[in-house]
């Protein structure tokens, strides 16, 4: 996986044209959107502060130089331009190194029109060519 790979556009159940890319530094303002709208809602992630966008910088940086390690794989899915869905896989490290842990959402006004789905199956293929076997 390459920063900013386009990697496969589809259509949602509703119709709307969703791409799927690999992240790049100009994600970092969708990014903060993105985290911050699910914190908003409740949502069960980790985070439940907003992030700063300095806090935002370091974590696209973080996740731009492990992609380029080859320590992850991490996919967005885009609609109109604006970030909508994301799913990272982290590759462990030793004797656990075939297995990835997984990070998944997707914003609530685009959930249960299959970005999800589209999503996870990209993090297989993804997180196959990386070496993880279990996800």
């Amino acid at each position: 996986m390459k920063v900013g790979e386009l990697i496969r556009n589809f259509k949602a159940r509703d119709s709307k044209d969703v791409l799927l890319r690999s992240p790049l530094w100009s994600d970092i303002d969708d990014f903060l959107h993105f985290i911050n709208s699910l914190v908003d809602e409740g949502a069960d992630i980790l985070a439940n502060t907003k992030r700063t966008r300095e806090e935002e910088v370091d974590f696209v940086s973080r996740l731009i130089t492990n992609i380029e390690r080859n320590r992850m794989i991490s996919v967005v899915a885009e609609v109109e331009g604006h970030l909508i869905g994301h799913v990272e896989v982290t590759k462990k490290v030793g004797y656990a190194s075939h297995v990835g842990l997984l990070g998944i959402s997707v914003l609530k006004d685009y959930r249960d029109i299959g970005i999800g789905q589209e999503l996870m199956k990209e993090a297989e293929t993804q997180a196959k060519n990386l070496g993880v076997e279990i996800i």
